[in-house]
């Protein structure tokens, strides 16, 4: 029989990169020379080294794959010759196996056990993941690039935020396996084994199902919002969307008292009743299919003092976003123009159902057009070039 690096690794020719790595990190804990009695650590060195050189092979593809066709020839020149029993000369065959215990698991069926342990921790570790990487980019969402990129790149984010979630219940199950390896002897990896074995069956349908239906949920929370909203039963019952960003945060001008005496038309009074419509507002979504930066005027009136206000965001080129605002679908209007006032979006003259309203001190007053009602639990306002 030939002795290879496999025998002094204690794992089979099919053995795992994984598996591998398992072995030796076991017998090197088990033999390191820092470790024994003295007596016993010239032993101990001299098993060290034949396990770290067959880690050295086996851990490398080339090498390994060289010491297979090493180990493929010396049997068939060992079955040619007929031998009598011998063992053909190879790393460390100076015992059967140097570093093979009297008795108990080998290093290899070791690490099955504890990967086969550790496959119980998976719901867990998923669950945390999940957790984890939901609070991090709901956090990330505050950022306004950030939320761009998910609103209009809902697929790829879904599967990258999937991967990531992925790979963090990987590296827990990971590091528990590692924990099951080195702080358990033989006979509690057995009993651990043994109770693992009944319940993996049951963790592997619950991770399955928790991983199913947290990515359901959040690819509709992403790519359908209003489904969570009617699901809900209520429109107005959640919070405030975000603003885009920092730079896009409501720059309030100072409630117009006399931006109402400047509104022309058939409207008569300086103040509106808003309370019929309040249960009705809605959420608000821009999106910029200009090729030029914007800058986006809301005119509404206050729910508690009925005078108006007018808020303002700024959109770059091609942007979509949802605005930190809700609005009526009877009283709200809306300004905007390019920042270079090549392209300008205001009411015609003779629009009945638009207002005026100044947005600049030292500026005449400009027409508002008003967002017609919309079907659905948000608006969604368009602004094109060509408008």
């Amino acid at each position: 029989m030939v002795h290879s690096h496999y025998e002094n690794l204690q794992v089979s020719r099919t053995a795992s990169d994984e598996v591998i790595k398992g072995a030796y990190r076991y017998l090197s804990q088990k033999w390191h020379p820092d470790k024994q009695p003295s007596e016993k650590r010239s032993e101990a060195e001299r098993i060290m080294k034949l396990v770290n050189d067959a880690y050295a092979v086996l851990s490398d593809p080339t090498r390994r794959r060289e010491h297979d066709e090493w180990i493929v020839t010396e049997e068939a020149r060992e079955q040619a010759a007929a031998p009598s029993g011998g063992s053909t000369s190879g790393p460390g065959s100076g015992s059967p196996n140097p570093t093979e215990p009297e008795a108990g698991l080998s290093a290899q069926a070791r690490t099955e056990y504890a990967k086969a342990i550790a496959a119980g921790h998976w719901p867990l570790a998923l669950l945390t993941s999940f957790i984890g990487v939901s609070l991090i980019v709901g956090l990330l969402q505050k950022i306004g690039w950030v939320r761009t990129l998910l609103d209009n790149h809902p697929l790829a984010s879904i599967l990258v935020i999937l991967f990531v979630i992925g790979g963090g219940a990987k590296a827990a199950v990971d590091e528990r396996r590692d924990k099951v390896l080195d702080k358990n002897d033989d006979q509690t990896l057995k009993v651990l084994y043994e109770k693992s074995s009944r319940r993996n069956a049951t963790a592997a349908i619950c991770a399955t199902i928790l991983v199913a239906a947290g990515a359901l949920a959040y690819a509709v929370w992403l790519t359908r919002p209003d489904l969570i909203h009617q699901f809900a039963g209520s429109n107005t019952s959640s919070p405030d969307n975000p603003a885009p960003d920092a730079s896009r945060n409501n720059a309030d001008a100072a409630a117009l008292a006399a931006a109402s005496a400047a509104a022309v038309g058939t409207d008569t009074a300086s103040t509106v009743d808003v309370s019929a419509g309040a249960t009705a507002d809605r959420n608000i979504r821009v999106e910029n299919q200009c090729g030029s930066p914007i800058a986006l005027f809301l005119a509404m009136p206050d729910k508690t003092s009925g005078q108006w206000s007018i808020k303002h965001w700024e959109f770059d080129a091609n942007e979509a976003a949802r605005l930190n605002a809700k609005i009526s679908p009877s009283d709200t209007y809306y300004f905007a123009r390019s920042t270079d006032n090549v392209y300008t979006w205001a009411a015609r003259d003779g629009d009945k159902t638009s207002r005026a309203f100044s947005i600049d001190a030292d500026a005449p007053a400009v027409r508002f057009v008003k967002i017609e009602p919309q079907d659905g639990p948000e608006f969604l306002l368009k602004l094109r070039c060509a408008d």
